[in-house]
């Protein structure tokens, strides 16, 4: 007997149907034909791109990194603080930054407190409002929609900020806070988080920074990177580095900033934070600058910084640059020196102190020298003053 196909059925068969959903608009910064697979040959000889870091270690640039924690653990002032560090070129956790502009797009917090934390900060790094203006830009959408997806895609917010952003000059640092205002879809779905974040990896490539996107702690109570974030596992999936700020259960005072996830360093490194006196999350005093535990008394610190400024002093000298002690110039040497390597992740503060020590112990004072124009000006100079 042989076998026979319904002619119905042949007929399905040959009319294959394509379901294939060709309506959906062209994702933004998709190319319109991506050209086919390429082989090798385009890497012959040349050197791979090295990871760029925003924050060394931490945060990468052209891509998103993620940070986790409870509500009120501080990971807005965390944040808010990093755009800071990039636009004075300060460290950040004791981590070098490069140095940028930084914008945020606050969802929770309304004008009057980011202003107020802002100021905080500023007196924290030792650096005035003035300093920031074109270089730090935070934004509160506070009561209003900030949704930057919504049904499986960007919505026109999305847009509308990668088009601002480009428009910021040297733009390092985007802030994103937080997820449950800016994701308007399920949370727990893979699909809709991998494709948000796939939107927003994709703008960071785009404008050539990184984006810092703040989340809530998962309520899960099992433990791992994976579980670390509230929702999907695919927060931590998409994300190429994950941050977890976590308070100290012996000392409440203390917070721990963990590396839990990172595709371009070790992860597992932790770095000691503390709220100070001024009411800013930064890294903790008695802690060595390079995230590692090892209590260090105050003399210790003074040593370093005054270490750390004569050896600014020198380089700058040997490039023919100025710096002064008068705070409102801008070639206030605390100000200038801070970005400099050899400050070794010194803040503005510790340099400030350092400074007033050299000039009590005479190791440095105010002389003349010839400026840019050849015209007498003002400047720190080593050594004390009248030595040959």
């Amino acid at each position: 007997m042989t076998n026979s196909i319904p002619l119905d059925d042949a007929r399905k068969r040959r009319e294959w149907q394509d379901t294939r959903v060709r309506s959906e608009p062209r994702p933004k910064g998709a190319p319109r034909a991506w050209g086919g697979f390429k082989d090798t040959g385009r890497w012959v000889g040349k050197n791979p791109p090295s990871v760029d870091w925003i924050v060394t270690g931490l945060i990468p640039a052209r891509m998103v990194t993620l940070m986790v924690a409870n509500g009120g653990v501080g990971k807005t002032m965390f944040a808010q603080l990093a755009m800071t560090c990039c636009a004075v070129g300060a460290p950040l956790a004791g981590r070098a930054t490069a140095g940028g502009s930084g914008a945020g797009v606050f969802g929770e917090d309304p004008e009057g407190i980011l202003h107020s934390r802002q100021e905080r900060i500023c007196r924290h790094l030792g650096c005035d409002m003035e300093d920031l203006v074109g270089r730090v830009f935070p934004i509160s959408f506070a009561g209003l929609d900030a949704a930057l997806w919504r049904g499986g895609k960007t919505t026109a917010l999305f847009d509308s900020v990668e088009e601002e952003a480009r428009r910021i000059s040297d733009l390092r640092l985007l802030v994103i806070d937080n997820v449950a205002l800016v994701y308007a879809d399920n949370e727990n779905d893979r699909v809709p988080v991998s494709g948000f974040l796939n939107a927003l990896n994709g703008m960071a490539e785009r404008l050539g920074c990184a984006i810092l996107l703040l989340t809530h702690t998962s309520k899960s109570s099992e433990a791992g990177t994976f579980k670390a974030a509230s929702g999907s596992t695919a927060w931590i999936n998409g994300a190429r580095s994950v941050l977890q700020l976590k308070v100290d259960d012996e000392d409440p005072g203390r917070v721990e900033l963990k590396l839990v996830k990172s595709n371009h360093a070790r992860p597992g490194d932790q770095i000691d934070l503390r709220w100070s006196d001024g009411g800013v999350l930064d890294i903790d005093p008695d802690v060595g600058t390079d995230g590692t535990v090892g209590r260090l008394d105050r003399r210790a610190r003074v040593t370093r910084a005054k270490d750390s400024f004569l050896a600014c002093l020198a380089a700058l000298e040997g490039q023919g640059r100025i710096v002064t002690d008068a705070r409102n110039s801008p070639r206030y040497a605390p100000k200038v020196m801070v970005a400099m390597p050899e400050a070794n992740h010194a803040r503005i503060p510790d340099l400030a102190e350092a400074m007033e020590t050299l000039f009590a112990d005479m190791e440095i004072h105010v002389g003349t020298v010839s400026g840019p124009d050849r015209k007498p000006m003002k400047a720190i100079v080593r050594g004390a003053k009248g030595a040959p």
